[in-house]
């Protein structure tokens, strides 16, 4: 969809859809590492010790997200953690190295 807002008079709005809205969030995770950690947990330090070069000279994000107070998380990661969402869903929980990341971020794009 294409809406051309050049064209638009003052008093006209433009209010995106829900499916633009969507399609952006995706795209601005596209590029965006998400990793599952917790509280005192030394894999997770060792896990963004590996992620954190990777993201810098792939040019994405690393998003760290705590599973500590979330119980939904806590349920279905707290003997996981560390773990790496990818932009699609997928998922590697540790151990992982560097090279291990890189290779599934070339086959996921």
């Amino acid at each position: 969809m294409v809406i051309d807002t050049c064209s638009m008079s003052e008093s006209e709005s433009f209010t995106p859809d829900l499916d633009f809205i969507e399609f952006y969030r995706r795209k601005q995770l596209i590029n965006q590492l998400t990793l599952l950690t917790g509280s005192n947990c030394h894999l997770c330090d060792l896990a963004k010790a590996i992620l954190n070069p990777l993201v810098i000279e792939k040019d994405w994000e690393l998003v760290e997200v705590s599973i500590h107070g979330n119980k939904d998380l806590e349920e279905g990661y707290a003997i996981r953690i560390p773990v790496v969402v990818f932009p699609d869903g997928s998922e590697k929980g540790w151990p992982f190295t560097a090279a291990q990341i890189r290779r599934l971020l070339q086959v996921k794009k």
